[in-house]
C-alpha cells in the first residue's frame, strides 16, 4: 500500500472511532498533546455536554487505563456499538486508528535519520577539532568540551532514552520527580538532606576552618535577555548618559538603599563581594579566593567594581577620598585572595554546527557564542582531573554560582559539612514555585541493571518534558499538596580534593578521552540559528547535568574497578544535595525579576546582610509571563516587556504579595497597582494603554477604591483593536487567563448581551434536541454539530506554552507558534469534519436520501477543504515526536 493511501487509511480509521465515541475520547489528537491534555482540552470544550452525560467528575490525571474506562462508559450511556468492548478491543482499535501497529508514523523521512553510533569521534574529526581549537585559540577544557557535544550531535546515544515522567518501562516511563518520591526515597536514592539540619549540628560550622574556599560568580556576557540600556541611561549623568553601555548583569543591576540622607545605589556584584568580606572578617573559612567568571564583554565592567572604593568608605561623607580603600584593598586587609596568574577566567565563544554541512564551523562571520554554564562544569572538572590541589593540610573546595543571585552566598555550614563527609559535589535545590516552572527539576532516572535497577540522581528540563509531552506534569510537580519539588538553584560545590585523585585513577581505568565524555553534560538542543545566510545548531549545555552524569557514571558502571575507585577514597556516592530555603535563590533571569526585587512590595533589602529577605514569612513568588507582538507580526515580541524602564513606567510601585499570576500581552500601565489572585490583560489595539487613563475609568469603575487606586483581583482585562474595553471576574473553576480572554474578544465583536444569548440560544437548542433523540449515533451528531457552532463563535482551547489552556479561534491563529497551530488545527477541524459528517448522517435518516444529496453538493467542498487542511497540517508533525507520543 502507498505510504499516502496508508495514512489516509489511519487517518479515516480515527475520525471513524472519533465519531463514534465523541470528541471526549482520550486519545492524543496530536503527537504534540498527551492524552491527559486532550481530556482536559475536550472537558474545557464540552463542559455541558460532558455535564449531561454525568461526566463532569471525570479526572483528566487518571491513568490511560482509567481514562478509556471513561470512554467507554460514555459509549454505554450513548448505547453505542463499542459498549461492550474490552479494555483490549479498545486499544486495539486506537493502535489501528493511529495506524501504529502498520508502523504508519504521521510524518515523513526515514524513522531514524541518525548516523550510525560511535565509540568517539574519527581521525578526521577530530583533525576539524584541532583546526577549530587553533584557529579560536581555545584551552584544553573547551576541546574537549566542543569535541564531546558534536560527538553527541553526530551520534547520539542509542542507550540513553529520553526522559519521561512516571514508572512504567511499558511506555517508556524512566523518571521519578522529588516530589513524588518520601523523604526516605529522597535521603537514599537523591541522597539529599536539608539545610535546616546541617545547621542544627555546630561541627559543620566547624570544620569549615580547614577549607580554603574559591568563589566563582558567574558573569559571562552581558546578560541581553534582560534589557535595561534605557534605566541605565536614565539613571546616568545626562552629560554621559549617551555614551552608556551595558556591562555584566551583575554589576549593572542591584539595589538604592536609604542611607541617612542619600540613596546609594549597590549592586549585585557587589552586595556578594560585601558578604564575602563578612565572611572573611568572621574568620569562617581556613583561606577564602575569589575568581569572577566573565567573558569579553562583561570584564571590564567586573575590574571596574574592584577598584572602586568599598561601599561603606564610598557613603562615609566624612572620609576623605585619599583614606578611602577599594575592594582590591579591602582584600588584603581581610585576607580574601584574587586567584593569580588568572584573577578572573573568561569564557570562551565556541563556533556552532553548520546545519547543512554537520561540521563545526571555521567560518569568521558564522556563530560564535559562550556555551553556556555546562562549558564552566567541564572546566571546572577538568580542571579538577588536571591539576593537583596544594598539598598545604587544608581542604579545597570550588563553589559556582550565577552572578545574578544576589542571595547566593558562600555557607560554612554547607562546605563545612561536604568536608566532614567526604563528599566530592554538592548540589543546593530550593522548593519550586510557579515562577521556577522554566528551569531544571531535580529526580531519579530509573536504570535496569540486569535482574534489578539503580535510582540514578538525574535532573529533568523543560525541553525533556516538551519532547515526552508532560509539560503539565513539569509545570504542576511541587504546586499542589504538601510535597515539594527540588528546584536547580545552580549552586554547586566542588570537593577538589576529592574529586582530583578520584579522577585520575579513573583516566587510569578508562582513559582520558572517556574522562572527557564523562564528565560533559549532554547537548541542549536548541533552535537553528540563522547568520549571513547560514544555520547553526549552538553548543550548549548545563553544569547540573555535567556532575549528574558523573555521579550516573559511577552508579551505573558494572566494572568492578570503578566501584573500587569510590571505596578506595572512602566515597560512597559523587553528588549529594541539600535542600536549602528559598533565602538562598532570588535570581535575575528577566526584566520583570528586577523590577519586582527592587520595586514591589514583596522584597526588602537588608543592609546588614545584603541580601534579599521576603517582606513577611510564608509568601509564594507568582507565575509571570509578559509578551508585547509585534504590530503587523504578531509571531515576534517588541520587546517592550524586555526593557527594565518600561516595567518601571508601568508598574511604578505595584504590590505582588497576593499575586499568584500575572499575564499580560500587550503594552499597559497600571502604575502603583495592588495585583491580587490572577490577573490578565490582553491589549490588542498596537499602543500603550493607561489603564487609569480617565476614557477607561467608566469600563473600570469596579476596579477603583474610593482614593483612586487600581486594584486588580482575579481579573481579565480585554482591550481590543479600536481601544475599547471589557473586563470580567476570571473565576477559580477556569482561572485560564486564555479562557477569559477568548470571552472577551468575543465581547468586543458581538456585545455581552449577543455573545452570552446565542451560547444560550446554542446550549438550548442542544439540550432540547438531545432529549428528543433516542438514537446514540444521533447524538453524537447533534452534538458535535453544536460543538462546530461554539467552535466558530469562541475558538477552542488548546495548551500554551506553559501548560495553561490557551483559549484561540480563527481571527488570531497568525499568534500562535508552531505546536500551538498544530493543536489548534487538530481540534478545530476533526471538531468540523466530524460535525459535518455527522449532520449528513443526520439529514440521510431523517429527510430521505435526496435531500441528503442535496446538502452533499452543497457542503463538500466545505468537508473536503477541511479534510485537505486536516491532512496537510497532520502529515507534516515530527515524525520522533509522535512517536513519542505514540
Amino acid at each position: 500500500m502507498q505510504m499516502t493511501q496508508r495514512r489516509v487509511l489511519s487517518l479515516l480509521l480515527q475520525l471513524t472511532l472519533m465519531a463514534n465515541l465523541g470528541v471526549a475520547m482520550p486519545f492524543p489528537l496530536s503527537p504534540t498533546v498527551s492524552s491527559d491534555a486532550v481530556l482536559l482540552n475536550t472537558q474545557a470544550l464540552m463542559a455541558p455536554i460532558l455535564q449531561n452525560r454525568g461526566l463532569s467528575s471525570m479526572d483528566p490525571r487518571a491513568s490511560a487505563r482509567e481514562s478509556a474506562r471513561e470512554a467507554r462508559r460514555v459509549g454505554v450511556e450513548t448505547q453505542l456499538p463499542y459498549a461492550r468492548w474490552s479494555p483490549l478491543q479498545f486499544w486495539f482499535a486506537h493502535a489501528l486508528s493511529l495506524g501504529t501497529l502498520f508502523g504508519l508514523p504521521m510524518g515523513v523521512g526515514p524513522l531514524n535519520p541518525q548516523d550510525p553510533p560511535s565509540d568517539g569521534l574519527t581521525p578526521v574529526q577530530w583533525g576539524r577539532v584541532e583546526e577549530v581549537v587553533h584557529k579560536y585559540g581555545l584551552g584544553e577544557a573547551d576541546k574537549m568540551y566542543l569535541a564531546e557535544l558534536w560527538r553527541q550531535r553526530l551520534y547520539p546515544d542509542p542507550h540513553r532514552k529520553p526522559l519521561r515522567i512516571g514508572a512504567d518501562a511499558s511506555k517508556g516511563e524512566n523518571f521519578l520527580l522529588a516530589s513524588d518520591l518520601s523523604d526516605r526515597q529522597r535521603r537514599d536514592w537523591l541522597g539529599a538532606i536539608s539545610y535546616e539540619e546541617l545547621v542544627t549540628d555546630p561541627e559543620n560550622a566547624q570544620a569549615a576552618q580547614s577549607i580554603s574556599l574559591t568563589i566563582n560568580s558567574m558573569d559571562g556576557g552581558i546578560g541581553e535577555n534582560v534589557g535595561r540600556l534605557q534605566w541605565l541611561r536614565t539613571r546616568a549623568n545626562p552629560e554621559h548618559a549617551g555614551s552608556v553601555v551595558m556591562g555584566a548583569k551583575g554589576t549593572d543591576l542591584g539595589y538604592d538603599l536609604e542611607i541617612g540622607h542619600r540613596t546609594e545605589f549597590v549592586s549585585v556584584a557587589e552586595a556578594k563581594l560585601l558578604q564575602l568580606i563578612e565572611i572573611a572578617r568572621n574568620k569562617k573559612f581556613a583561606q577564602l579566593y575569589i575568581q569572577p567568571l566573565v567573558n569579553g564583554q562583561s570584564r571590564r565592567s567586573y575590574e571596574n567594581l574592584l577598584n572602586q572604593f568599598y561601599f561603606f568608605d564610598r557613603i562615609n561623607e566624612m572620609k576623605p577620598d585619599s583614606q578611602k580603600f577599594t575592594y582590591r584593598q579591602i582584600f588584603q586587609q581581610v585576607g580574601i585572595k584574587l586567584h593569580s596568574p588568572e584573577e578572573m577566567l573568561m569564557q570562551a565563544d565556541l563556533p556552532g554546527i553548520e546545519v547543512e554541512s554537520g561540521l563545526v564551523t571555521l567560518n569568521d562571520k558564522g556563530l560564535r557564542q559562550p556555551g553556556g554554564h555546562g562549558q564552566w562544569g567541564v572546566a571546572f572538572l577538568w580542571d579538577a582531573y588536571r591539576t593537583t590541589p596544594p598539598a598545604d593540610g587544608k581542604i579545597h573546595v570550588r563553589m559556582f554560582s550565577n552572578g545574578d543571585n544576589v542571595n547566593g552566598r558562600a555557607s560554612e555550614v554547607i562546605a563545612g559539612y561536604m568536608a566532614r563527609h567526604r563528599i566530592p559535589i554538592l548540589k543546593l535545590t530550593t522548593a519550586a514555585t510557579p515562577i521556577d516552572k522554566k528551569g531544571g527539576k531535580d529526580g531519579v532516572r530509573i536504570v535496569p541493571l540486569g535482574d534489578h535497577v539503580v535510582y540514578v540522581p538525574d535532573q529533568m528540563e523543560l525541553a525533556d518534558a516538551k519532547s515526552a509531552g508532560q509539560v503539565s506534569a513539569f509545570y504542576d510537580a511541587g504546586q499542589h499538596g504538601a510535597a515539594q519539588q527540588p528546584f536547580n538553584t545552580n549552586i554547586i560545590y566542588m570537593n577538589l580534593s576529592l574529586l582530583h585523585p578520584i579522577l585520575q585513577d579513573l583516566k587510569e581505568v578508562i582513559g582520558e578521552e572517556m574522562v572527557a565524555r564523562v564528565i560533559a553534560p549532554v547537548l541542549i538542543t536548541k533552535d537553528a540559528k540563522e547568520k549571513e545566510g547560514v544555520q547553526y545548531v549552538p553548543l550548549d549545555g548545563a553544569i547540573g547535568v555535567a556532575v549528574h552524569n558523573l555521579n550516573a557514571f559511577f552508579q551505573t558502571s558494572s566494572d568492578p574497578r570503578v566501584k573500587a575507585i569510590l571505596m578506595k577514597h572512602g566515597v560512597d556516592r559523587i553528588l549529594r544535595f541539600v535542600d536549602v530555603p528559598r533565602s538562598f535563590f532570588a535570581p535575575v533571569k528577566s526584566t520583570f525579576d528586577i523590577w519586582w526585587q527592587r520595586h514591589s512590595d514583596f522584597y526588602r533589602f537588608d543592609h546588614d546582610q545584603m541580601v534579599l529577605v521576603d517582606a513577611e514569612p510564608g509568601l509564594v513568588p507568582p507565575e509571570v509571563d509578559l509578551t508585547s507582538p509585534l504590530v503587523g507580526n504578531p509571531k515576534k515580541d517588541d520587546g517592550y516587556w524586555n526593557e527594565l524602564q518600561n516595567l518601571v513606567e508601568s508598574f511604578g510601585n505595584a504590590g505582588t504579595r497576593k499575586l499568584r499570576s500575572l499575564t499580560i500581552k500587550g503594552p499597559v500601565r497600571l502604575v502603583d497597582a495592588e495585583l491580587v489572585g490572577h490577573v490578565s490583560i490582553l491589549n490588542e489595539s498596537g499602543h500603550l494603554i493607561d489603564l487609569r487613563a480617565p476614557q477607561y475609568r467608566e469600563a473600570l469603575t469596579s476596579v477603583f477604591d474610593e482614593h483612586g487606586k487600581l486594584i486588580l483581583e482575579d481579573d481579565a482585562i480585554v482591550i481590543n483593536a479600536e481601544g475599547q474595553i471589557a473586563i470580567q471576574k476570571i473565576s477559580p473553576a477556569t482561572s485560564s487567563p486564555g479562557a477569559e480572554a477568548v470571552w472577551g474578544r468575543a465581547l468586543m465583536r458581538l456585545g455581552p448581551s449577543t455573545a452570552f444569548g446565542i451560547a444560550a440560544i446554542l446550549e438550548g437548542l442542544r439540550v432540547a434536541s438531545m432529549a428528543q433523540l433516542s438514537n446514540g449515533s444521533l447524538r453524537v451528531a447533534l452534538s458535535a454539530a453544536f460543538l462546530s457552532a461554539v467552535i466558530h463563535l469562541l475558538g477552542v482551547f488548546i495548551p500554551g506554552e506553559k501548560g495553561e489552556w490557551k483559549a484561540v479561534g480563527i481571527q488570531n491563529l497568525s499568534t500562535l507558534n508552531h505546536m500551538q497551530r498544530e493543536n489548534f488545527w487538530m481540534t478545530w477541524l476533526s471538531a468540523n469534519w466530524v460535525a459535518s459528517s455527522s449532520l449528513l448522517a443526520f439529514v440521510t435518516a431523517h429527510m430521505g436520501a435526496p435531500f441528503a444529496v442535496t446538502l452533499l453538493i452543497g457542503i463538500l467542498p466545505h468537508v473536503l477543504l477541511n479534510l485537505k487542511a486536516l491532512y496537510a497540517k497532520t502529515f507534516r508533525l515530527d515524525t520522533t515526536a509522535f512517536l513519542r507520543a505514540a
